[in-house]
């Protein structure tokens, strides 16, 4: 019974070292008791037992282990050790038990007692002075009763102590779950609820220990589902819309098997679910936006097919709705377009297409490109990466605009090229009063060099730099300030400005349809000094003509009376009125006659040429047969060709051949052409007269053959006598004859042309026969005319 409260005693406490060494201590008491019975034969073994008692009490006495022997009397006996532990003296079992603490001293009265009836036992107590903890071993050794006392205060302490942080922990947990947004709760074996946090209780409405109590679920079904997680020992989840303080709500309801039990949490996902909805209907409405705009799309994901197009895209390359829809990858979508001829040939289609691929499909950044297909259409591609992944692709038409762009870069170039070269200076200013544009010829009439007009100088400072140009003691101030007023008006403007320096400049200012203002600058000196000339010289002009309407007043009255009075006394004595004439007279009075008489038609001459020159005599067109006319002209020298032997006649004139003319004026040149060749021809010569249509022009050609000197124009004997009556007579008018013809044919828009060579003189005059060409030519020579 010892031994075996023995062991007990040594299993039972964590001292195991202080046991052994009170078996030590009893072995050796042990000992001295059997070598006492033995000393009983002599003396000196006697005297030896006691020694070695009284060192194994010693011994005893100094254990680490209290002992209290409980004496049959009821009386304690304890050593120094128990008397430590027990914080006093008690010597009997009522006093050992006031030294545990209250709690303590039951069981320990009761365990004393089963003691006393050979019942070990081995129990912790508190003592009751600080709370210590002692262990408290009994046991039976022999008929004595025994208990041994130890200190396990500090070790129970150590014990104790991953307990305790392991209980903050948890209730730190705790609190943690409890501050968690989602429900959060544990099942016990049988799938109640044993715990759960404070969120999980919000569903309900309760407490969380009410919860608990009441065996409460949120539902029905998250039961069901932890039974189904608990039969297949996996963990299961499934969503289920609960009605919270009044509000749908949806949550997603995990259930995960553990041991002895079951974890469960709940997700709300009903912000997740709106925002799935409100991400559904943008995603709708971006659809719609994206169909109806003009502009391509179609977007690749991640895996390289298509997950989007629009419309306009499926237009613009000729793809098949169906094709698209079937979510091709992009090779595909490549190799289509290359079928339909939608994209550029390449030399290696493959490679290229692998590029292409690798490039769009690994963006970083959005970049553009430009993509021109056989068609001659030009896309702008613009590859932009998908925030899922993937890329989005738009093409814009730009065929139109680059097209545009060319042209008004072309315009604008020619623009320039034009204002550059432009005489008058050019300045456009824009809505702020900065010069925009100008031209070398703005800046060399002011005078501006480079450095002046760079960087859009405003044009209060260009106001400031060609002040020097204007001088005088004006209010420059009042200047300035209308001047730049003037460049922001909205109304055109003109004005002429007289600089300093003697030249004069016309501006105009034009409002743009952009809010600026041109201005063109027109050095107009040299015009105006032109002008002024032209002023001086026009007024002489008028002097001039008056002059000459008064000159050809006086020739037609001054020399005609005369002629007229010397004409008709020479008739007299010619025919004789007042006696009879000799020979000599007679031929000196028909000289006299005969020279009044060119004398007469020379000054008619003359006054025909200043009255035509004048603008005095205007043409009566009509539609004329051309034979006639030259038949009463040929009767008027006919007998004056004869009488100087020369052949005058008409040669081929076709009767239907007409024109249109004056034929007065006509008659008259054709009189004095023919005159003029019958009086310079020679005798025995032929003037041959003709006529025909060439070319819009009707020709008349006067032909002298048979000439034996001189040259067309000229008489063929200047000497006096006999043949002197022909050289004061018509012949004598040849150089002013012929000037009136050619004043007279090129009056009615013709020309006169004169050949002449060995033995023949020719002169052709060519009249038009349409009017319209006639006043064409003479508008060309009245230009001309006024230009020499």
């Amino acid at each position: 019974m010892g031994g075996h409260a023995w062991a007990q005693s040594d299993e039972a406490g964590p001292g195991h070292a202080a046991g052994i060494w009170i078996m030590i201590a009893f072995l050796a008491a042990a000992a001295a008791v059997l070598g006492f019975s033995k000393a009983r034969r002599s003396r000196a073994e006697a005297d030896e037992a006691k020694a070695a008692l009284a060192a194994a009490r010693a011994v005893q006495d100094s254990a680490p282990v209290g002992q209290v022997a409980i004496l049959a009397s009821g009386s304690l006996a304890l050593n120094t050790t128990a008397c430590s532990f027990l914080a006093g003296t008690p010597d009997t079992i009522d006093a050992l038990v006031d030294c545990i603490a209250e709690g303590d001293r039951a069981p320990l009265e009761e365990s004393l007692a089963a003691l006393g009836r050979g019942t070990g036992f081995a129990r912790v107590a508190r003592r009751a002075t600080d709370g210590r903890a002692l262990k408290l071993v009994g046991f039976r050794a022999g008929d004595q009763q025994r208990v041994w006392i130890e200190d396990v205060h500090d070790i129970l302490e150590s014990a104790a102590e991953p307990s305790r942080r392991a209980q903050a922990a948890v209730g730190q947990m705790a609190g943690v779950l409890d501050r968690l947004p989602y429900p959060v709760w544990r099942r016990d074996a049988e799938l109640g609820i044993a715990y759960c946090n404070q969120a999980f209780a919000e569903l309900l409405d309760l407490a969380a220990p009410e919860v608990i109590a009441r065996a409460r679920e949120v539902s029905p079904a998250t039961k069901a589902l932890a039974r189904r997680a608990q039969k297949v020992g996996l963990a299961q989840s499934e969503s289920q819309q609960l009605v919270v303080k009044g509000r749908r709500r949806l949550f997603d309801f995990h259930e995960v098997p553990v041991e002895n039990g079951m974890i469960g949490f709940a997700l709300d996902q009903t912000a997740l679910e709106e925002s799935h909805a409100e991400l559904v209907r943008h995603i709708a409405a971006h659809d719609d936006v994206l169909q109806s705009l003009g502009t391509g799309i179609v977007i690749f994901g991640p895996d390289r097919r298509v997950k989007f197009f629009n419309g306009a895209y499926r237009e613009q390359f000729g793809l098949d709705a169906a094709f698209l829809r079937s979510e091709p990858t992009i090779d595909q979508v490549l190799e289509a377009l290359r079928e339909r001829r939608k994209i550029a040939e390449q030399a290696d289609f493959r490679s290229y297409k692998q590029e292409f691929i690798r490039h769009v499909m690994t963006l970083i950044e959005p970049f553009e490109d430009l993509i021109h297909t056989p068609g001659e259409t030009t896309f702008r591609m613009v590859a932009t990466p998908h925030p899922f992944g993937g890329v989005t692709l738009t093409f814009e038409d730009v065929t139109d605009k680059l097209a545009m762009e060319r042209n008004y870069n072309t315009l604008i170039a020619v623009q320039k090229e034009t204002i550059d070269h432009l005489y008058e200076g050019i300045a456009v200013f824009g809505s702020d009063g900065r010069l925009k544009i100008h031209n070398p010829a703005y800046a060399k009439l002011w005078g501006l060099n480079e450095a002046d007009l760079e960087d859009e100088p405003h044009v209060a400072r260009i106001i400031d730099l060609v002040r020097p140009f204007f001088g005088g003691p004006t209010d420059w101030g009042e200047v300035r300030r209308r001047i730049v007023s003037d460049v922001v008006e909205r109304t055109p403007r003109s004005l002429r400005l007289e600089r300093k320096d003697g030249t004069i400049v016309d501006i105009a200012g034009i409002p743009l349809p952009d809010g600026g203002k041109l201005f063109k600058y027109a050095d107009v000196t040299d015009s105006i000094n032109m002008e002024r000339a032209l002023r001086d010289r026009n007024e002489a002009l008028i002097a001039a003509d008056r002059l000459k309407s008064e000159f050809i007043a006086n020739v037609s009255y001054e020399f005609r009376t005369p002629l007229n009075v010397i004409i008709g006394y020479a008739e007299l004595l010619i025919r004789q009125y007042f006696g009879a004439l000799n020979q000599r007279q007679a031929e000196y009075a028909a000289s006299i006659l005969d020279a009044a008489q060119g004398l007469l038609l020379m000054v008619g001459d003359v006054i025909d040429v200043a009255a035509i020159e004048a603008g005095y005599i205007r043409l009566d067109i009509a539609e004329i047969r051309l034979k006639p006319v030259l038949d009463s002209v040929l009767r008027l020298y006919q007998q004056r060709a004869h009488s100087r032997e020369i052949t005058l006649s008409i040669d081929g004139v076709a009767e239907q051949l007409s024109l249109r003319a004056d034929e007065q004026r006509l008659k008259q040149a054709l009189a004095n052409l023919i005159s003029n060749a019958v009086g310079s021809g020679s005798v025995g010569s032929r003037v041959d007269i003709s006529a025909a249509k060439e070319s819009g022009h009707v020709a008349i050609a006067v032909k002298q053959t048979g000439m034996q000197g001189g040259v067309l124009g000229e008489p063929a004997d200047t000497g006096l006598g006999g043949s002197g009556r022909a050289s004061l007579g018509r012949g004598s008018t040849r150089g002013l004859g012929m000037s009136l013809v050619k004043t007279l044919i090129e009056l009615h828009g013709g020309t006169l042309e004169t050949r002449s060579g060995a033995g023949y003189r020719l002169v052709t005059c060519r009249i038009p026969d349409d009017r319209s060409q006639m006043s064409e030519v003479r508008a060309e020579r009245a230009v001309a005319a006024s230009g020499e």
